[in-house]
């Protein structure tokens, strides 16, 4: 009962704390893309993000044909339940691996603190499926290095995520390094070769996904993945180039990174190491070290990747950094020998800032409020023509009636719906459509077809 209470209080949560500045990041690229691609098409396959994109175009064409809504409140839908779900995995994962239960609390508040929660869930990005991909998979590892399961389903889990977004893939390494930290020798090999097989699947389920549909694999190339470089590979003359490796600006730029997305974590593990550093115990916690692997995995991947999608500029994908301090933060202080009193007075604090660094970002968010044109109308007119040519006048009638809701004052949406009636043989609305292609463009390229319409309806023009 309590779980099913908490799970639409958390949605809220999210839902009131959700995006409205469109200008961030990617999302007004993605509003008009899955506006365009979700209603002409149906869906959007492409290699890169391949699953996230696919999952979000295809919701968004669902629950646009059945209740009319936006690429916006979509998004913005399935990121707050991908919130309450990580929120969910989370809190079972603290309360698991807490001795005694109580102290659960003392690691996953610091944790939901981090400004990585604040940034995925509730935006118009795609980060928050391959976000909670990620957490489950973590979770997953955890299981098998503490009880001594199958590694498969972290494999799975990490899998998926690297098909949802390549992001995903700097999950591997520490997922990889888990079987010498979980298994005996002679079970070391065979689990090691599960991993692969478990991470291999759901890629080769998505590029057989995205073969069906049409997209080569060549088209990889042309993807983020394909054009990255590394940041200590560049010279000046690369078109993207920003900073060097050591350069200052490279510096701040990720301590900025570390402030928004990771403070807590940070905070909790300085904490620890400066006032308590005896009441940590490494040796044994298996799964601390894994997290402490993930934290260096996701650190190096924030440090090298290349600046045209670094920092500076695209910190919402930088954010995963985030993922690896606060829970490494939180799960050191869940498990220390700390005595509760004093634990309790240094997670309040480091909570506390943390949560005033997620509030800054989502008071500026909120208060710099950006929409976008989304594209509705062109996109519904487009797939107009893509139905007029299939032959089905119906739904190409349905689309130019969508397009000219959109935008009214769009002479060629008239003049399209006009002429589909016109073939419908619904007579009076067909005038009535070309009359008001005329009146918006009585001199554009397509008002002498309008005319030859209104002539064989035996209708004067306006």
């Amino acid at each position: 009962m309590r779980r099913a209470a908490a799970a639409p209080a958390l949605f809220a949560v999210f839902w009131a704390l959700r995006t409205r500045n469109f200008a961030l990041g990617d999302s007004a690229h993605l509003i008009q893309a899955v506006t365009y691609f979700g209603i002409r098409f149906g869906y959007r396959a492409t290699y890169n993000e391949p699953l996230e994109i696919l999952t979000h175009t295809v919701l968004f064409r669902f629950a646009h044909d059945l209740f009319g809504a936006s690429v916006e409140t979509v998004y913005a839908a399935a990121s707050c339940a991908a919130g309450v779900a990580v929120v969910m995995i989370l809190a079972r994962l603290f309360v698991r691996g807490a001795v005694p239960r109580e102290r659960a609390l003392a690691g996953l508040v610091p944790t939901l603190s981090a400004g990585v929660f604040a940034i995925y869930f509730g935006s118009v990005e795609h980060y928050c499926l391959v976000g909670l991909l990620m957490i489950a998979a973590i979770a997953a590892t955890h299981r098998y290095l503490a009880r001594g399961g199958s590694i498969l389903p972290a494999a799975l889990a990490a899998g998926g995520a690297v098909s949802f977004h390549v992001l995903g893939g700097w999950l591997l390494p520490p997922l990889f390094a888990a079987p010498f930290l979980g298994s005996r020798r002679q079970r070391r090999t065979r689990d090691l070769l599960v991993a692969a097989a478990g991470v291999g699947l759901p890629v080769l389920a998505t590029i057989a996904l995205l073969t069906a549909l049409g997209v080569p694999l060549a088209s990889i190339r042309d993807t983020h993945l394909g054009r990255m470089k590394f940041v200590f590979l560049l010279d000046p003359t690369y078109r993207y180039f920003q900073f060097s490796m050591f350069s200052a600006a490279h510096l701040e730029a990720a301590v900025n990174e570390l402030l928004l997305t990771s403070f807590p974590g940070l905070a909790a593990i300085a904490y620890l190491a400066l006032a308590h550093p005896r009441a940590v115990r490494l040796r044994g916690d298996r799964f601390a070290l894994f997290l402490a692997a993930l934290a260096v995995s996701f650190q190096v991947f924030a440090l090298t990747w290349n600046p045209d999608l670094g920092p500076a500029n695209d910190w919402d994908l930088f954010a995963v950094v985030g993922y690896g301090y606060a829970l490494l933060g939180g799960w050191l202080l869940a498990r220390s020998s700390v005595p509760w009193p004093a634990l309790r007075y240094a997670v309040v604090p480091i909570a506390a800032v943390g949560l005033l660094v997620s509030a800054s970002f989502v008071v500026w968010n909120h208060s710099t409020a950006v929409e976008v044109d989304s594209g509705h109308a062109r996109a519904h007119l487009l797939a107009g023509n893509d139905a007029v040519r299939r032959g089905d006048l119906a739904s190409a009638a349905e689309h130019y009636s969508e397009a000219v809701r959109l935008d009214p004052g769009n002479a060629i949406a008239h003049r399209n719906l006009g002429e589909t009636l016109r073939r419908l043989g619904r007579r009076e609305e067909a005038i009535r459509e070309l009359r008001q292609s005329l009146r918006l463009d009585p001199a554009g390229p397509f008002a002498a077809k309008a005319r030859r319409s209104l002539e064989a309806l035996g209708a004067a023009p306006p």
